[in-house]
């Protein structure tokens, strides 16, 4: 098959799989005894930027993070203009310095607005640049690989990769955009490289082979459970989260998996959630995969220029304080917070630490 039909036949997909997604009977998120403990998280682009914030902010319950195109803790320091230059390509304003990023994480620390930061010494980071991402540029993520040192974990237990031709996307072995270079809808390319089970194996260690036909439920669960406004905060109503039969005696771990920007399910349907390859590891090794969803909200204008300090219009995380949360990166971050409650409801009934 071409290149050309193969991205028909990926383009035609995503057409069926946003309805499929609209169309998804909404549930309750179960309180499964989940090894709150145990939990660990990964994302995308914006995905990895809060994926970054909930393994710094909530340290205590956190195994470790796996990061595709990250910048570093607070890089956009509330301001949106160095998270659309400094944050993405340091050729521009001011040089990156992960000290800063450090001494910022301490304050918090001390203000006790995030978990102690000792917790992480032990904890295990998996960090991806593609070469071909012209977004986020590697050199950036480099200083994130930077900041976990400073911050005590060792070199042993960093996996950093920038050696595959991917664009600014996540990447699987068999399902995406047949060019793994580019960087387009859905941001998922088939590089003949699974990162879903390189992050899971990386955060947990020796893990099963993954699943050919994973037999769990996928679920679409409400949201508005765990946040009174979700519009408000650009958060969809509806999330979704891949249980394997295993886990519904309860027992098993939780793995946060977050969208880039332009990637939740209003905008691409099933792709990330059903096909970024987590559910495939999952179901064989007794992991809940939670996967939140962001949606866009208005751009409100100044002249025609729209403030992006104020919205979302490309349904990204919050890492640069949009909607007036000035505390998008601790624990009392409006998103962070949502995400921490649907943790603590898959892990209801637990007792403490494993």
């Amino acid at each position: 098959m071409t290149t050309m039909a193969r991205a028909l036949l990926l383009a035609l997909a995503l057409l069926a799989s946003t309805s499929a997604a609209a169309r998804a009977p909404v549930e309750r998120l179960p309180a499964l005894n989940a090894r709150l403990h145990q939990s660990s998280v990964s994302g995308v682009s914006a995905g990895a930027d809060l994926a970054h914030q909930l393994h710094i902010a909530y340290s205590d319950i956190m195994v470790g993070a796996g990061l595709v195109s990250v910048a570093p803790y607070h890089c956009a320091a509330g301001r949106v203009s160095l998270a659309l230059y400094r944050c993405m390509s340091i050729r521009f304003l001011a040089r990156l310095d992960p000290a800063v990023s450090l001494n910022q994480a301490r304050a918090f620390e001390r203000a006790g607005e995030i978990d102690p930061l000792a917790n992480l010494v032990d904890d295990r980071v998996y960090l991806f640049s593609g070469t071909e991402d012209d977004t986020r540029i590697p050199e950036v993520v480099r200083k994130t690989r930077d900041l976990y040192r400073l911050l005590g974990v060792s070199g042993a237990q960093i996996h950093y990769r920038d050696d595959l031709p991917a664009g600014h996307a996540f990447i699987t072995e068999d399902w995406g955009n047949p060019r793994c270079e580019v960087s387009r809808a859905p941001f998922i390319n088939d590089c003949d490289y699974d990162q879903a089970g390189a992050i899971l194996q990386w955060l947990y260690g020796d893990l099963a082979p993954p699943s050919a036909t994973p037999d769990g439920r996928l679920i679409a669960f409400d949201q508005r459970e765990f946040i009174a406004d979700p519009r408000a905060a650009s958060m969809g109503e509806v999330g979704y989260a891949y249980i394997p039969v295993a886990c519904e005696a309860g027992g098993c771990r939780v793995h946060v998996a977050l969208h880039g920007c332009r990637q939740s399910a209003s905008m691409i349907g099933d792709a990330f959630y059903r096909h970024a390859g987590y559910n495939e590891w999952a179901d064989s090794n007794r992991i809940i995969v939670l996967y939140p969803q962001a949606r866009a909200s208005t751009a409100r204008r100044l002249g025609v220029i729209p403030d992006l300090s104020e919205s979302n219009p490309r349904g990204c995380w919050n890492w640069w304080g949009y909607a007036d949360d000035d505390h998008y990166s601790r624990r009392s971050g409006v998103q962070m917070r949502a995400i921490r409650s649907m943790i603590d409801r898959l892990s209801a009934g637990s007792r403490g630490r494993p």
